[in-house]
């Protein structure tokens, strides 16, 4: 079982990570299931439930959120008096690595404000020999129907979306840092269509895809409430249907890829999950891109 703390942040509720490493991991191991644990944070705050649940080994991946360099994080990442969040961050990595061997991913999302600046952040973290090891991964900010005035304002427009993506991963893996420079389709489709995948909020309503709480009409009922053998009954998850059943995805040779494409962004483009989201210009101009940059000249 793989079990993911995202939020929000999910560090402001130490007690129910304590629960999950201690008492939730317990029932778990007693009916014979390997629990590991993965957790998605902003990295500002390292509480000591939290640091424990690490050192423990119950949770074996981190996703530390950093957009640039100090002065370019604190701009966009502050605390809510104002102050900044970077040096928080870097010291609870720190501490993180020290005390633990937990793997930690270093997720910058990128967009007008700041994509001139991760490599500066790269150098950063290589003079305080944190580099070497960190994963790094990027993430672009896109419009979503939960804050339209912010992406709206910074988003990049396609294709250049695609072609800052590529060219980040090229620079990061040449100049040797851990990265996947395959980073959208390495794993197929995503998460949406495993059975197995589910998301739940904190009152602990369930959905199939991680940008989906807080729409209740998406969510596929309580756990108090379904069993997981009647999930596939309920409306929620009937509403999607077989998105790629039309004859333009069906002649796609990328279908086996993506499946009909991301459900949040149809959510976020079109206000509608049940309407395909092509990824073939994502392929054709990212992905096939990097791929030839990478290896082009072997």
């Amino acid at each position: 079982v793989h079990l993911y703390l995202y939020g929000g942040e999910p560090t402001l509720n130490s007690s129910l990570i304590e629960y999950f490493a201690t008492k939730g991991k317990e029932k778990l191991e007693r009916k014979g299931l390997l629990v590991i644990g993965h957790m998605f944070t902003n990295g500002s705050i390292l509480s000591s439930p939290t640091l424990r649940a690490v050192e423990s080994g119950f949770i074996k991946y981190l996703q530390i959120t950093l957009d640039g360099p100090e002065k370019i994080h604190n701009l966009r990442r502050p605390n809510r008096n104002g102050t900044g969040t970077f040096r928080s961050i870097i010291n609870n990595i720190t501490k993180i690595l020290e005390y633990s061997d937990a793997e930690i991913t270093i997720l910058s999302n990128f967009d007008k404000q700041n994509y001139g600046y991760l490599l500066e952040l790269q150098e950063y973290l290589l003079k305080i020999e944190l580099a070497p090891r960190l994963f790094f991964t990027f993430n672009p900010v896109f419009k979503t129907p939960f804050n339209k005035q912010y992406c709206t304002l910074f988003a990049l427009p396609e294709p250049d979306v695609y072609h800052v993506w590529s060219d980040l991963y090229v620079q990061t893996f040449n100049r040797g840092f851990s990265t996947d420079p395959l980073p959208i389709f390495e794993k197929g489709p995503c998460s949406y269509w495993r059975k197995s995948h589910f998301v739940f909020d904190t009152v602990g309503r369930i959905y199939k895809c991680i940008g989906m709480p807080g729409v209740e009409r998406l969510s596929l009922g309580h756990l108090s409430q379904v069993l997981p053998e009647n999930i596939v009954d309920t409306p929620a998850y009937k509403l999607s249907g077989i998105i790629w059943d039309n004859r333009i995805c069906k002649k796609c040779p990328y279908l086996p890829l993506c499946l009909g494409g991301c459900r949040f962004q149809a959510l976020a483009t079109y206000g509608d999950i049940t309407k395909p989201y092509c990824h073939k210009d994502v392929i054709e101009q990212s992905e096939f891109r990097t791929i030839k940059q990478l290896y082009g000249r072997l």
